[in-house]
């Protein structure tokens, strides 16, 4: 039993095809230097100011499901006073859990910086 048909043509595949469309912009409207594009706009720009103080970042940390940062005591008494419900994330609703917050240890010398500098 042969597996394979001599006079096959792997260009006339048609993911192949379906490959060459796309890579030369047709169906997108721009190729690959516009789909790059794309991912480019996607790159977030973390604030330095936490969602529910408005003030700079005490102790910052970031929830694991959504990358949203918060000041640690802040978010810490937001999940406490929904103690009832299932607390969210304020920025984008997603789950908040004192199991999902990691400390943002980076994101600290950011602010320690930028406080400086603003003279706080």
């Amino acid at each position: 039993m042969e597996l394979m048909d001599e006079n096959f043509d792997p260009s006339s595949h048609p993911s192949v095809l379906e490959l060459a469309r796309l890579l030369s912009g047709e169906g997108n409207g721009g190729g690959v230097e516009e789909a790059e594009e794309d991912v480019q706009v996607k790159k977030v720009q973390q604030s330095l100011k936490c969602p529910l103080t408005g003030t700079y970042l005490e102790d910052p940390v970031s929830n694991s499901g959504c990358g949203h940062t918060y000041s640690r005591a802040a978010v810490m008494e937001h999940i406490r006073h929904r103690a009832v419900r299932a607390a969210r994330c304020p920025v984008c609703s997603g789950p908040l859990t004192v199991s999902c917050l990691q400390p943002e240890p980076r994101l600290a010398k950011k602010v320690r910086r930028a406080k400086r500098k603003d003279g706080l």
